[in-house]
């Protein structure tokens, strides 16, 4: 064999026994989790059902947080919670492409570019939306003023 074959050789056998380990470490990490699913069988359903009610909390806390804003047009409604505004841009893509390339600015359409041109100067067939959107403080503690909670 020539130098090269046997440096295709020891790559191949680095291949083998990395491989060999990837497929041992797998197997010890499932009956590490296989262990712990027997362990604490509700786990996972404990886990899901945890996001959902923080999902539902969360959307409650946004809705109210939104509402307080279309009555006060206070943005920092609340501890921890804040109104944000963002330009959404509709118009329909053939068209943008059309006065993209009647510009000579591209072939295809690259949206983040002209979505930077267009809220400067929108062409007619653009339409700007203002939607305000409800941000929460990732350490709600801290705003609350709880003194070392978990996030």
């Amino acid at each position: 064999m020539t130098t090269q074959g046997n440096t295709i050789r020891e790559h191949a056998l680095r291949v083998y026994v990395t491989r060999q380990e990837m497929t041992r470490a797998k197997a010890a990490r499932d009956a590490a989790l296989e262990a712990l699913d027997q362990e604490r069988p509700n786990l996972k359903a404990d886990v899901l059902q945890a996001t959902d009610q923080l999902q539902l909390a969360e959307l409650a806390l946004r809705t109210l947080a939104l509402a307080e804003y279309d009555r006060t047009g206070n943005k920092a409604p609340g501890p921890g919670v804040g109104i944000r505004e963002v330009t959404r841009l509709e118009y329909s893509e053939p068209e943008a492409l059309a006065w993209a390339v009647a510009h000579n600015l591209a072939l295809r359409l690259d949206r983040n570019a002209f979505e930077k041109i267009v809220k400067v100067q929108p062409p007619p067939f653009v339409t700007a939306l203002m939607e305000t959107h409800a941000t929460i403080a990732t350490d709600l503690g801290k705003a609350l003023g709880i003194e070392g909670a978990a996030p």
